[in-house]
C-alpha cells in the first residue's frame, strides 16, 4: 500500500459525479495520494501516470475526485511518504 501526504501547491477543479466543476481546491490544501495507476502508450512508448487522492484539509475535504499526472505531481510539496 502506498500513501504520501502533500500540500497543494495550486487551485484544482473539484468535479461532481456527471463531471461538472463544482468548485476548486485552495493552494494550501492537503491531499493523500493514495494509489497510482499507469498505461503504457505504444504510440510515443511511453508510460503515462494518474495518482489518485482523497482531500484531508480545506473546504472539499473528503472528495475523492481530484486525479493529478504526472506535471501536477511534481508542483506538490512533499509532507509525508509511506510505504
Amino acid at each position: 500500500m502506498f500513501a504520501q501526504i502533500c500540500k497543494l501547491n495550486e487551485k484544482y477543479p473539484i468535479y461532481n459525479n456527471e463531471d461538472e466543476i463544482i468548485g476548486y481546491t485552495d493552494e494550501n490544501d492537503t491531499i493523500i495520494i493514495t494509489d497510482v495507476k499507469s498505461e503504457w502508450i505504444y504510440d510515443i512508448c511511453k508510460a503515462k501516470y494518474e495518482y489518485y487522492t482523497i482531500i484531508i484539509s480545506g473546504e472539499y475535504i473528503g472528495y475523492n475526485s481530484l486525479v493529478l499526472d504526472e506535471s501536477d505531481v511534481d508542483k506538490l510539496i512533499d509532507v509525508e511518504s509511506k510505504f
